[in-house]
């Protein structure tokens, strides 16, 4: 379900250690990145996430590098969006 949300590249973007940000609405916003792990930070606003203060990133995680640890993501960032959408209403 949040694919059809969140259209994240595939797996090999994230195997290649590329940055991924996007938004979802006007101030749902998240950061992918990799070290050994996929990690996701989440912030709400209109800021850039370098320009965000790091008490302002309301949830992160992390993930297995892989095609499943992928799809675990979403599922999760997916969920962080649920969430928000609840508190806004």
């Amino acid at each position: 379900m949040g694919g059809e949300i969140f259209k994240l590249p595939a797996f090999t973007y994230f195997k290649a250690k590329n940055i991924y940000t996007g938004s979802y609405g006007k101030t749902f916003n998240y950061k992918i990145w990799v070290d050994e792990d996929m990690t996701v930070k989440v912030w709400y606003g209109l800021t850039c996430f370098s320009k965000t203060p790091p008490e302002s990133v309301v949830a992160e995680e992390s993930f297995p590098l892989s095609a499943e640890g992928l799809e675990e993501l979403k599922a999760w960032l997916f969920g962080k969006y649920e969430e928000y959408r609840r508190a806004e209403q």
